[in-house]
């Protein structure tokens, strides 16, 4: 998973700047490389992540609200996104499981854990419309 608190950290502070700024990060919006970029790195680092680690809940949190942000951005503009940058960031939603609830445990085709969240409908329909 994130590896340490710094990262947790940031992952936060982002997910926070971004809920605060309505998707737009400091007033500036991301790039479609920069969105998949981001949450390529976010499902990279988490997707290794042991079970119960001090900050699993913070992490799940942090990821899964950003992960909201790139799936709005990627619907709106879906036609601004090279195949690269949707093909990493539809990886990335199911490397973590996004849009499954906790009552769904690991994917027995892979080892890694997914983030659980209060919303899995609505995670569903962001990137399975």
């Amino acid at each position: 998973g994130i590896r340490g608190d710094t990262q947790v950290e940031l992952v936060k502070f982002m997910a926070d700047a971004l809920d605060a700024g309505e998707g737009q990060f400091f007033g500036f919006q991301f790039k479609p490389q920069e969105l998949s970029n981001t949450a390529w790195a976010l499902a990279t680092l988490h997707s290794k992540r042991g079970a119960n680690t001090a900050t699993e809940a913070m992490e799940d949190d942090g990821i899964v609200r950003v992960l909201r942000w790139v799936a709005k951005d990627l619907i709106q503009r879906v036609d601004s996104f090279k195949p690269q940058e949707l093909s990493n960031s539809i990886w990335a939603f199911s490397t973590v499981g996004f849009g499954y609830d906790e009552t769904c445990g690991t994917n027995s085709h892979n080892d890694y854990v997914h983030v659980a969240t209060t919303d899995p409908k609505g995670d569903k329909e962001l990137v399975y419309q």
